[in-house]
């Protein structure tokens, strides 16, 4: 929260007869400043708490909408192990399937060539780009 006042003030100078002032007032936050408030509340009885129950809702639903988000991630991440899992069965019996009915080399090309792929996805994927800008 940044909460700041800024005043400058020409003097009159005897020469030119110049006076100028400027006033900067800058409030950065979720509620206005408390002047504010008080001068809204004098234009509008009730805003005040009006505006403070818009901000709890709206920092509930934020964080409703922040708890989904990670609950999708984690149930995504959950789906993706179980499916990695079943895979490996598969191929596990698939190959078990082959070497038992005489065809190790048949086997070994498969076993081989899905350890590749395997490693091959760990080693060389490119990392998430919305996860690295955070």
């Amino acid at each position: 929260m940044y909460q700041g006042k800024e005043k400058k003030q020409l003097e009159q100078h005897p020469n030119k007869g110049v006076t100028a002032t400027q006033t900067t007032t800058i409030y950065q936050g979720i509620l206005p400043d408390p002047e504010s408030m008080k001068q809204y509340e004098e234009i509008m009885p009730g805003f005040t708490e009006k505006m403070v129950n818009m901000t709890i809702d709206e920092s509930v639903h934020r964080r409703e909408i922040e708890k989904s988000v990670v609950n999708h991630s984690k149930n995504l991440a959950v789906w993706g192990m179980g499916f990695a899992f079943s895979s490996v069965l598969v191929i596990s019996s698939l190959c078990f399937y082959a070497f038992y009915n005489n065809f190790p080399t048949q086997a070994a090309t498969i076993a081989t060539g899905v350890i590749v792929a395997l490693a091959g996805v760990f080693l060389f994927r490119k990392p998430n780009k919305e996860k690295a800008e955070k």
